[in-house]
């Protein structure tokens, strides 16, 4: 008897009938490896709390930043599959796992909808005196393999992004700093500790906007929303990039046992949300796109097939993953 009401009180839950003091549904909380208060994070903010009022609850979003998303990734694998619990989670993880890391994204999560797509930016301190990629890439080759850059992470969408780039342009051979968020890459290239960075363009947007470094190119197949000026990496003019694009998704994932049909409940919310026009003015801003996420078991298939290519590119970069950086 009590196993059974334990069962009717979890389906409850889900459905969203028990009040607050009795379910944790009632809320709804949304993991991200997102810096508070950055570009990702606002706009996280304003679709969660958009799709929770559509759910009739109350939004909760947990930053974990940290070790290119694998804080916020242990946090949601750990988290009660209850149908209050959800996580935005980064593509990179995709390549983290292929490269060995104490990840599973197709088992120890469901896969639910893309939601952002978010550009990589390759930003140089304002005084550097590269004011191209094409420069840059002249001063990587004077520098004989000696010059460094920053990330927000082994795996992270600057470090791959750039690895890629470097094995397009002929080899470029690059000292790879990870730091443990892109914001503070982009400190390291101010004080002159690293060459460049690269990472998220909403985590640079403050500096930009202050002047303090200048982008050089965006790695996405289109220029980025709202810096219309800045090219993309396939429009500097280095012969050996033409065609090159890096795109980055954020996804939502539940942890794994979730109930299906919260899951599909959540997904269309979080994907009417995000669809509102004063949350693409925010996502305009913030440099972030709409990913217009797939159908439930669509993006559990994409995620499969990202696996797949991930352990291709893992081998031929040589990536390999250890747990200190």
């Amino acid at each position: 008897m009590r196993r059974r009401q334990l069962l009717a009180c979890n389906a409850l839950a889900v459905t969203g009938w028990l009040p607050a003091r009795a379910a944790g549904a009632a809320m709804l909380r949304v993991i991200t490896a997102a810096q508070a208060g950055g570009g990702v994070d606002l706009v996280l903010r304003r679709v969660a709390e958009s799709a929770a009022q559509r759910l009739g609850r109350k939004a909760l979003v947990d930053n974990r930043p940290g070790a290119a998303g694998l804080i916020a990734a242990r946090a949601l694998a750990r988290a009660a599959p209850d149908g209050a619990h959800f996580g935005l989670l980064s593509q990179n993880l995709v390549t983290l796992e292929a490269m060995g890391a104490p990840l599973r994204l197709l088992h120890d999560y469901v896969p639910l909808a893309r939601l952002l797509n978010v550009p990589c930016l390759l930003a140089v301190a304002a005084k550097s005196p590269w004011t191209g990629l094409a420069q840059l890439r002249d001063a990587v080759v004077a520098a004989r393999n000696e010059l460094a850059y920053g990330t927000g992470g082994i795996a992270s969408s600057g470090h791959l992004s750039v690895e890629l780039l470097a094995a397009a342009a002929g080899g470029w051979r690059l000292v790879h700093v990870p730091y443990k968020s892109f914001a503070e890459a982009l400190a390291a290239t101010l004080r002159g500790d690293i060459a460049f960075a690269a990472g998220p363009l909403p985590a640079a947007l403050p500096l930009l906007g202050s002047g303090q470094v200048r982008a050089l190119a965006v790695t996405t197949r289109q220029r980025a929303p709202g810096l219309p000026a800045v090219p993309t990496v396939a429009e500097t003019g280095i012969r050996e990039a033409a065609g090159f694009a890096y795109d980055s998704w954020s996804g939502v994932f539940a942890p794994a046992a979730t109930p299906a049909a919260a899951c599909e409940r959540v997904a269309q919310a979080l994907h009417e949300a995000a669809g509102e026009p004063d949350v693409q003015a925010l996502m305009r801003d913030a440099g972030i796109q709409f990913a217009g996420g797939p159908p439930l078991h669509a993006f559990a298939g994409e995620v499969r097939a990202e696996i797949d290519r991930a352990r291709l590119l893992v081998r031929r970069l040589g990536l390999k993953y250890s747990a200190a950086g």
